[in-house]
């Protein structure tokens, strides 16, 4: 009589899981741009990479706020990160703002350096510790995480939106109008006037005006000037990769105040992350400007 001898116990293997979603997503990159009717430059624009670079500027001074306004957080609480990106994108969106609205706009040369600069000096500030620039990147972490995995259809719906030019999708949002009206335009007006201030023949422009200031700063950081219909993927960028990050902070309390075992924390926090970026409205508004 033969005995089958029962397979070794074995944990998952990590680089297994990332190296499949890693081909998995280029597939699926690679599917959609084959049946897409728009070209290459639409869907991956140098522009949308200063989304990223100004999301890591921000983390650098959120982290510095964290220290400051929550120094008793332990090191291995879940909610440090996405805290020290919230933190940081609140205090960035005051600045900018501010500087905006006194006027000090990197139309020139000058005052370009001098914003650069202050983006330079956040990712310093993120760079000071590898642990926290780890934590930015967390791919392989969620890759070995396979109850994360139920979000990736609505990242890659959130994705695919992003990705479209504003005006193009969403009849619920009457095709972008907000977008259109005066999430791009204002900054493109404003960036024209040197100074963001209200404008006699757009009411909204009345409004305040915090994310619209950090659009305009993604407009006018290139070294030329570049056509708002080209920097339109910029912005939508930005707020996705903020929803993204609300998600991650959803999730991280989620995981908090379950507490318990390892498996029940991992349960709320695929929860938060599948129930917060579920939300159809969330994909709608994360993906417009």
């Amino acid at each position: 009589m033969t005995v089958t001898a029962p397979l070794p116990d074995t944990p998952i293997d990590r680089r297994a899981q990332f190296a499949a979603m890693a081909l998995a997503g280029v597939v699926l990159g690679g599917v959609l741009l084959t049946g897409s009717a728009f070209p290459i430059k639409v869907w991956f624009p140098g522009a949308a990479c200063v989304s990223v670079l100004w999301i890591a500027a921000a983390a650098g001074y959120g982290r510095v706020l964290r220290r400051v306004l929550f120094p008793r957080m332990e090191a291995g609480d879940p909610r440090r990160t996405p805290l020290a990106i919230g933190l940081g994108v609140a205090f960035a969106l005051a600045v900018v703002n501010l500087f905006a609205t006194l006027g000090f706009m990197p139309m020139h040369a000058w005052w370009r350096f001098v914003w650069w600069i202050g983006m330079g000096i956040g990712w310093i500030l993120a760079g000071l510790s590898w642990r926290f620039v780890g934590s930015l990147f967390r791919v392989r972490s969620i890759a070995a995480d396979p109850l994360l995995w139920c979000a990736l259809p609505a990242i890659a719906a959130l994705a695919l939106a992003t990705a479209l030019p504003p005006g193009l999708a969403w009849s619920t949002e009457f095709g972008g109008y907000d977008a259109l009206a005066y999430h791009l335009e204002l900054p493109k007006e404003w960036l024209a006037a040197g100074a963001l201030e209200p404008l006699r023949h757009n009411v909204y422009s009345a409004f305040p005006s915090f994310m619209e200031g950090a659009y305009l700063q993604l407009f006018s950081l290139s070294a030329d000037a570049v056509p708002a219909h080209d920097m339109a993927l910029a912005p939508q960028a930005l707020h996705a990769v903020l929803a993204v990050c609300a998600a991650w902070m959803v999730a991280a309390t989620a995981e908090v105040i379950a507490g318990g075992d390892r498996c029940q924390r991992a349960w709320a926090r695929a929860i938060g992350w599948c129930g917060f970026l579920g939300i159809p409205w969330v994909i709608v508004t994360g993906s417009l400007a």
